[in-house]
């Protein structure tokens, strides 16, 4: 019916606003776990366009985006996603539910657009995401000093320092 299309394309190349410009759109997909990454900075150039989704992705990767402050997982994209997101664990997906079976476990993850409290965020939390090194610090921004825009919010030394120990609430 009019209610649901099926897209066989590269979900990264997909403009939201261009292809459903009346209504925000949900999305349903079990998507390369290669591309996850890009995935959900996808997600966040989209999410005024997205009204829920439900997508399956590696475990690791989904604890990382709903890791807490303090937690050896929380990083830069930890905080973004989090800001732009609501998102629950829905269940797990054994290697065993695949032929041939992976080496890893998948999870379903629900996920809905939060109402951004900064509307000025999205290019500034997709630079740091994307600008992310193995440690989930911007690369070239240390000292923090150096990344002017952390220095316009005035955070705390320590926040400025070591990101993956503040909670979301501080980088309102």
């Amino acid at each position: 019916g009019d209610r649901a299309r099926v897209l066989e394309k590269d979900i990264l190349t997909l403009d939201l606003a261009e292809l459903f410009p009346e209504t925000p759109v949900n999305i349903i997909g079990n998507l390369p776990y290669h591309i996850s990454k890009d995935l959900i900075d996808w997600f966040i150039a989209q999410r005024a366009r997205i009204g829920a989704a439900v997508v399956m992705l590696q475990r690791d990767f989904v604890d990382k985006l709903l890791a807490g402050a303090g937690s050896k997982k929380y990083n830069a994209q930890s905080v973004v996603f989090q800001t732009f997101f609501r998102a629950r664990r829905c269940f797990n997906v054994p290697a065993g539910a695949f032929q041939p079976k992976p080496k890893i476990v998948s999870t379903v993850l629900a996920i809905r657009p939060n109402e951004s409290p900064y509307p000025a965020a999205a290019g500034f939390s997709a630079r740091i995401s994307g600008q992310s090194g193995q440690s989930g610090r911007p690369a070239g921004c240390v000292p923090w000093g150096a990344c002017q825009e952390w220095e316009a919010r005035r955070y705390p030394a320590t926040i400025r320092g070591f990101p993956e120990s503040a909670p979301l609430s501080q980088f309102a």
